[in-house]
């Protein structure tokens, strides 16, 4: 018969996994640098550069433009969907948060880890509406609505794709490497996911529990969401509405560059790199996940059996597409509202005054 610890035992319990938590942190940017250059290698050694070159310059412009203009009007929309997320959402000016969370785009794009996710909690117009507690749970928010998009779009898709999908001819040039590469970066993927979940759960979940240790901890974080950001069915509304804008645009954006590439885009294989390039962002790491994004988005297409040198040139193309956008409107709303980034505490909402 299980007998139920102590408060005593469950404090030393605690003591004990908080070293190896410390731990997990310290390797946790290792372990994601050493993933990001092993997938640059991969993607070196099955592709031709020169020839690579060749597809990028050849890439067509107009299939580019509208790439560019998708990208630009999903990140709008994911911006207004943060804002109708907040506790205090008319007390946030539209294009006040348009500014925020183009500049936190643009630090992530440049910082490790995700640290730009810090504007969206500790800038002034922020912190003077709620308090740094609500404006976590709001990102959490955001990430549930996305992993739950990304989790039903593939429990959807999975079969159309895998009927889509040519199969792939394992005697062509680099068809072995491409698929070590997918391997070893599903594997990779896999590992960290793993680990970081264990990490995040209580100790006293076994393994065999792990999935229902995970539902219980997901319907627990949705319930604190819904009373912290007061979500009503306005608000439910407009997220759901400006996440579907937001997601059709992005399998959207990769078909168009698929075209622009010179491959014979299909609306599976669109799916399967949305997929893909978004569980490689699922885990703070690189600067915009530079390698491993790459890697993601080069995946399908060589587990499709097209040639390296398209596959690799598609990633290096959604890559910029995805960053280089983002970078600029960043800097531009950093030069405009240049005391976003600076957090006075007179002004800030404190926890009791929420």
């Amino acid at each position: 018969m299980n007998t139920p610890r102590t408060g005593e035992e469950d404090g030393g319990h605690r003591q004990e996994e908080e070293p190896r938590s410390h731990t997990w942190r310290r390797l946790r940017p290792l372990f994601a640098v050493v993933l990001a250059l092993v997938s640059l290698y991969s993607l070196s050694r099955i592709a031709d550069l020169q020839e690579t070159l060749t597809l990028l310059r050849g890439a067509h412009r107009p299939a580019l433009g509208l790439a560019v203009l998708l990208l630009v009007l999903s990140l709008a929309a994911k911006s207004l969907r943060w804002r109708s997320l907040m506790p205090a959402a008319h007390d946030l000016d539209r294009t006040e948060a348009y500014r925020i969370f183009h500049i936190s785009m643009l630090l992530n794009n440049v910082l490790p880890l995700r640290l730009g996710d810090s504007v969206r909690i500790m800038s002034p117009a922020i912190r003077r509406n709620v308090t740094a507690g609500q404006a976590v749970v709001v990102l959490v928010a955001e990430r549930l609505v996305d992993v739950t998009v990304l989790a039903g779009l593939a429990l959807v898709a999975a079969p159309w794709i895998g009927r889509l999908l040519p199969k792939p001819d394992l005697g062509a040039p680099g068809a072995l490497s491409g698929r070590g590469l997918v391997v070893t970066l599903g594997v990779l993927l896999a590992v960290l996911l793993v680990v970081t979940a264990v990490r995040v759960l209580p100790a006293r979940y076994r393994p065999s529990r792990l999935l229902y240790a995970t539902v219980v901890r997901m319907r627990t974080v949705w319930r604190d969401v819904v009373l912290v950001a007061r979500i009503d069915r306005r608000k439910a509304a407009l997220t759901l509405g400006w996440t579907a804008f937001a997601w059709t645009g992005t399998v959207w954006l990769h078909l168009l560059l698929l075209e622009a590439v010179g491959l014979s885009g299909s609306l599976s294989l669109a799916i399967a790199v949305t997929l893909s390039t978004n569980l490689s962002m699922a885990i703070p790491t690189t600067p915009a996940h530079i390698g491993i994004f790459h890697a993601a988005a080069a995946a399908p297409l060589l587990a499709a059996g097209t040639s390296a040198d398209y596959a690799v040139a598609y990633a290096v193309l959604v890559h910029a597409v995805n960053t280089v956008p983002s970078v600029v409107i960043g800097l531009v709303c950093l030069l405009v509202t240049g005391n976003v980034l600076r957090w006075r505490r007179a002004d800030a909402v404190t926890d009791g005054s929420a």
